[in-house]
């Protein structure tokens, strides 16, 4: 709700003013570095709560899809957008979905993970207060479609260079929690 406030709020100057306005609709972005101590970013979470034999909390049923956009991917995405001289100048903000090809069950990352990392995770399955309001399903699925995909890095990839940077972030006894 607050980004859509952002959108709104960017539109708006960008319609006063003549400038061009792009907004990138990011899907879940994960890869190496990514902030441990937030509780966010399933695919390095997994790794850590691996390394450290501990439970990762798993809030949604293992059938909830959503897309997984590798770091590098975003970057490079974002990078064309604003060197593409072909935006339109029309008052109105140009959205763009930056997404993978690719969908994936909660329940399919947890064994792609499993597999890559030749740890099995340990789950805890729980749920929260806004549970209920969650979607099975990303609406990226539903609109990504209408749009060119480009190369991408592949998940399993992506995985393994999330792990391996997480394993340094545990050897360099930084993993806490």
């Amino acid at each position: 709700e607050e980004k859509v406030v952002v959108e709104g709020f960017l539109s708006r100057v960008a319609g006063e003013t003549g400038l061009r306005l792009v907004i990138g609709r990011l899907s879940n972005l994960y890869g190496p570095n990514q902030n441990l101590r937030k509780p966010q970013g399933l695919i390095s979470n997994i790794c850590a709560s691996a390394l450290k034999k501990k439970p990762i909390p798993i809030f949604v049923s293992l059938r909830t899809v959503r897309n997984y956009l590798y770091c590098d991917d975003a970057a490079y995405r974002i990078w064309s957008i604003l060197n593409n001289q072909q935006i339109e100048i029309s008052g109105r903000p140009e959205i763009r979905l930056l997404h993978s090809a690719y969908d994936y069950s909660v329940g399919e990352i947890l064994k792609l993970c499993s597999e890559i990392i030749g740890i099995e995770p340990l789950v805890q399955y729980s749920s929260r207060a806004d549970s209920s309001r969650l979607s099975y399903n990303t609406y990226f699925s539903s609109l990504k479609f209408s749009e060119g995909v480009e190369p991408e890095v592949p998940i399993a990839v992506g995985i393994l260079r999330t792990f391996e940077s997480v394993l340094r972030t545990y050897r360099n006894g930084l993993l806490i929690g």
